[in-house]
């Protein structure tokens, strides 16, 4: 008569084991796709962060133009506008770099060739390149227009290809150059350049 109940018992537990085997197994594998979705969470934070990163070194927006052959750039918030040269009115008694002056919408600007202040060669007069343009740099407002040759393309330089060294440093060039990229382009250090006083007329000697 006890044999039944036993069976009876037996099979209970039978089945709260089989019970708690599949609800183990349900948690397991909630948990396997829990896993996974913070391994994809983690994998998007990664590749976001790397995005960043990559960003955040293409952070250098510049202008390139020519200076008589050598390729320049100057970083783009120190640039106001790029035109065709207009009539530049020569000034007395000035540095042979100092060109003259030009009126660019009712504003006098002093116009430099650096070309010849940085003592670089002319560019070949066949080059399609060679018609001079005004580039106008500033900090808050236009401050200076520069004689240059092409029209003016922007780009964006990773700060891991542009060096630098002692020799950029030394006179002409002094601290007006920031840097060199691996393919030849002169970086510019738009602050340094509007602060050198060879570009004033009140203060060249």
């Amino acid at each position: 008569m006890r044999t039944p109940v036993i069976n009876k018992r037996w099979q209970s537990l039978l089945d709260r084991l089989a019970k708690a085997a599949t609800a183990m197994e349900e948690t397991l594998g909630h948990s396997d796709v829990r896993t996974r979705q913070i391994l994809d969470e983690r994998a998007k934070l990664m590749a976001l962060a790397v995005a960043r990163s990559r960003s955040e070194e293409l952070n250098l927006e510049v202008l390139t133009f020519n200076l008589g052959s050598q390729r320049c750039g100057i970083p783009t918030r120190f640039v106001f506008e790029m035109l065709a040269l207009p009539t530049v009115t020569p000034l007395p008694g000035v540095a042979p770099h100092v060109l003259g002056a030009c009126s660019v919408r009712g504003q006098i600007l002093l116009v430099m060739d650096l070309a010849l202040l940085f003592g670089f060669p002319s560019s070949k007069q066949d080059d399609a390149a060679i018609h001079p343009q005004l580039l106008i740099v500033g900090a808050e407002r236009p401050e200076l227009g520069v004689v240059c040759q092409g029209f003016g393309q922007t780009a964006r330089l990773a700060k891991s290809t542009i060096s630098n060294s002692a020799e950029l440093s030394v006179p002409p060039l002094g601290r007006c150059a920031a840097g060199v990229t691996v393919d030849g382009l002169l970086l510019l250090d738009g602050r340094e350049l509007l602060k050198d006083s060879r570009l004033y007329v009140n203060q060249s000697g």
